[in-house]
């Protein structure tokens, strides 16, 4: 099933430049989240100059590598004030940025280039903080200081998540008085046998070498890819270390030869829960943030619930046979807070601020994510620490399918979808959402049907592609239990943060994308969603024409169905959260089986 996108953006260099600089100019040199948001998206910048730039052109990378290493220095130093173990950083985060400032002026030469940029779905979808690679470096560091005289490393960080990481890395070891140099690499070949060639590189074997990227993957190819070049450069087995984002070897489709080179390589993980600043771990500094914004002396950690994986159905519902299914690997962490007055506090996390399409970051757009707009969707955002959001808890009952028979919850969707939408599509974003979606429809429909009837899905793309342009979606968390209906009637939309970029095939989509998904969800009939489709026509000039709604609902169902598909043969260990799932992949493909009739 194809459900797995690559989100990434095009952009013209001298956006990105004035983006970074504009950045750089609000930061504060003791904040240590505008850092890391700054760090992250100098990483993003150089993976996009160095994919760009030809290999020849060494002076401009090293420039263009350069900036990401001062914003390193910047978040090291600052770091370091709250992190015990740091050593003294090499310069102040104040000159640092200075320094930054000092080098994007030299590179505005490349102004008009069109650059492909990548998210870093680490730190923006799975909770992965640049800090967990500086505890890797102190590891590191208590292995081979006593260990080498020969104080110099090499630190490869793999494009995309490896610019920003591999300079963190790097600013780490040389506060600890090593002599590193820092190069990033772009593995090659197929996704499960990647190559890696350092021909452009003078290496010196005599160096430790760290390598630094967010795998495994499914493969974990491309970090054994370049433990393999740099055994062929002279390194040996014993000077090469693994810097990865979790402590699991690679999945099922590594071959043997991957597997044997992360069998034999030293590696140094820190998960999450190891971190601390100023000695808080991330759940204790949450706890205090909730109680200053309860205004509660204290909030002790048993007053804290995770809510990740599924695990906010306990609090939601009272039995589990109402538990809805949901795909773990896609949920983003949460942890609620209570407090003795009865006051919740729910964190979400949401990114830690890289750069998205439309050259927005993920933190900045918070404000316009939330809406006081009548009854349907006044959460209001009540702060942001350490890549989280903070929302008020609301207790209430979650809606079910047959809720949809009041004219008040039809209206309560087509007023959410018309409220969340994103920037418009440009004509070529549009073409290319109807290509990702029509490959992924035809490609899920043939593994369950066969290639006869997924051919039928074919005659319903150009209705799509003949949509004229207009706003993105905004929301793309439709399902019936996304909505809350709270003790006094009010209804409240969960769920819809953060939607508009992630990490599947879908990205950017048209309104009408949502319009499809609340069709697919609450199980409506052509006659039974004609308020929702004349209410989101009347507001976008005629979004909406019924054979590409045919086309979405395909595609919303077949995605949801791979989606779903996926978790449930991931999903070996919950017997019931399995059978779950595979109720979920029955009703998704019934959902298109109605729609292959009415196309």
């Amino acid at each position: 099933m194809i459900v797995y996108g690559d989100p990434q953006f095009e952009a013209r260099i001298w956006e990105l430049l004035r983006r970074l600089e504009h950045k750089l100019a609000a930061a504060d040199p003791n904040d240590l989240d505008m850092l890391r948001a700054l760090l992250i998206q100098s990483g993003q910048f150089e993976q996009a100059m160095v994919d760009f730039l030809p290999q020849e052109n060494i002076s401009s990378i090293i420039r263009v590598q350069t900036v990401t290493d001062f914003a390193a220095a910047a978040f090291y130093a600052t770091l370091q004030k709250c992190v015990i173990g740091l050593s003294i950083p090499l310069i102040s985060a104040e000159r640092a940025l200075e320094f930054m400032s000092h080098e994007l002026r030299h590179l505005r030469i490349f102004e008009n280039a069109l650059v492909t940029v990548k998210i870093p779905e680490g730190f923006e979808f799975y909770t992965l903080f640049p800090e967990q690679y500086c505890a890797s470096a102190l590891q590191w560091l208590e292995r081979n200081s006593l260990s080498t005289r020969n104080r110099t490393a090499l630190v490869v960080g793999i494009r995309s998540i490896g610019t920003s990481l591999s300079a963190l890395v790097t600013a780490t070891l040389a506060a600890a008085g090593w002599q590193t140099r820092r190069v990033t690499v772009r593995p090659t070949g197929h996704p499960f046998e990647r190559k890696v060639d350092f021909a452009a590189h003078d290496l010196d074997s005599r160096s430790r070498a760290l390598i630094v990227d967010e795998g495994p993957g499914i493969s974990g190819s491309s970090m054994a890819a370049v433990a393999k070049a740099l055994a062929a450069s002279g390194f040996k087995p014993e000077q090469i270390s693994f810097l990865p984002g979790h402590g699991g070897g690679p999945g099922s489709a590594a071959s043997a030869e991957t597997h044997a080179w992360w069998a034999s390589t030293v590696r140094h993980v820190n998960p999450l829960g190891n971190l601390r600043w100023n000695g808080c771990s991330l759940t204790e500094l949450l706890a205090q943030k909730s109680a200053v914004l309860c205004n509660e002396a204290k909030i002790p950690s048993s007053q804290m619930q995770d809510l990740s994986a599924g695990q906010w159905r306990q609090k939601v519902y009272s039995n589990e046979t109402d538990w809805p299914a949901v795909c773990m690997p896609f949920e983003k962490s949460k942890y609620l807070y209570s407090t003795r007055s009865g006051v919740a506090v729910l964190w979400k996390f949401i990114g830690f601020g890289s750069i998205g399409d439309n050259l927005q970051s993920f933190r900045e757009p918070i404000a316009n994510e939330f809406f006081n707009r009548e009854k349907t969707d006044h959460l209001t955002s009540l702060g942001y620490l350490h890549g989280f959001l903070a929302l008020p808890w609301i207790n209430g009952k979650p809606l079910v399918q047959s809720d949809a028979n009041n004219s008040e919850v039809i209206n309560a969707i087509a007023h959410r979808i018309i409220a969340a939408v994103g920037p418009p599509l440009s004509a070529a974003d549009q073409a290319d959402s109807v290509s990702r979606l029509s490959q992924m429809l035809h490609w899920n429909a043939q593994e369950v049907f066969g290639k006869n009837i997924a051919l039928r899905t074919q005659a319903v793309i150009k209705a799509a592609c003949n949509l004229p342009s207009g706003p993105s979606h905004g929301d793309g968390r439709m399902a019936p239990h996304n909505w809350i209906r709270a003790s006094d009637g009010t209804l409240f939309k969960t769920g819809s943060l953060g939607n508009r970029i992630d990490h599947t095939i879908v990205g950017r989509q048209p309104v009408i994308w949502d319009v499809a998904g609340a069709m697919v969800e609450w199980d409506f009939t052509i006659a039974s969603a004609a308020p929702l489709v004349r209410a989101v026509n009347d507001a976008f000039t005629s979004a909406i024409n019924a054979d590409a709604l045919t086309f979405y609902c395909m595609a919303y169902a077949a995605f949801q169905m791979g989606q779903a598909s996926l978790c449930a043969d991931l999903c070996n260990v919950n017997p019931g959260e399995k059978t779950r799932l595979k109720s979920a992949v029955a009703f998704y493909r019934n959902q298109l089986v109605m729609e292959l009739k009415r196309g």
